[in-house]
């Protein structure tokens, strides 16, 4: 802790999270115009399989940078598990897209399309949290919003399920919708993780 205040810093660090943040943002703008309607699901898979690329690309220029820095921002345990996990966010919400395309759907349900429209706006206060690195006071603001967007989504993954549920589905269309349903759920969960992890650097070094 010592040695960073009187050594200076890598500030390459941050602009890598920015640039992953921003893939975070667009996986998030993707998800909303998808659930409006304004954008085809195959359209989407298309589009996140270029931004989960790019975000691959930049998690491992922040590993490799950590590999030749002295001096780090925070520490690299904490670099390490933010990379993953804004990675893990593209990656997950890309498998969201690759379910409903090899399902064959085109358009989501009222349920699903509410569950994207959260995911979308937690996306975007993850990456309002990430930019917002170093300074920890808005970095907590913008996690507190992380964590009420992705309360609300597990609110609305219950009711969700619960109308799959309640209406004479046919089978194969209850077990389709579930797994798409359960895949959204775990892109909001990745986007609390990310929100932990930047709390948990909060504390360290706020």
């Amino acid at each position: 802790m010592f040695l960073r205040k009187i050594i200076p810093q890598d500030k390459a660090y941050f602009d890598l999270f920015r640039k992953l943040a921003g893939s975070v943002r667009e996986v998030g703008e993707a998800f909303t115009r998808c659930a409006d309607g304004r954008t085809s699901i195959a359209a989407v898979a298309e589009e996140l399989t270029k931004i989960e690329h790019e975000a691959d690309t930049i998690t491992h220029e922040l590993l490799r940078r950590m590999e030749t820095t002295f001096v780090t921002p925070f520490d690299r345990e904490d670099i390490h598990l933010l990379a993953d996990r804004l990675d893990e966010i593209v990656d997950t919400a890309e498998d969201v897209i690759r379910m409903a395309a090899v399902y064959r759907i085109e358009r989501l349900t009222r349920p699903a399309g509410e569950m994207a429209r959260l995911l979308g706006r937690a996306c975007a206060e993850v990456a309002d949290a990430v930019v917002a690195l170093p300074a920890m006071g808005p970095v907590l603001k913008a996690t507190k919003a992380v964590r009420s967007t992705e309360t609300a989504g597990d609110a609305l993954y219950y009711e969700a399920l619960g109308e799959l549920f309640a209406d004479a589905h046919e089978p194969l269309e209850v077990i389709k919708w579930k797994d798409v349903i359960n895949q959204l759920e775990d892109a909001l969960d990745a986007c609390e993780h990310v929100a932990g992890t930047l709390e948990g650097v909060a504390l360290k070094h706020g």
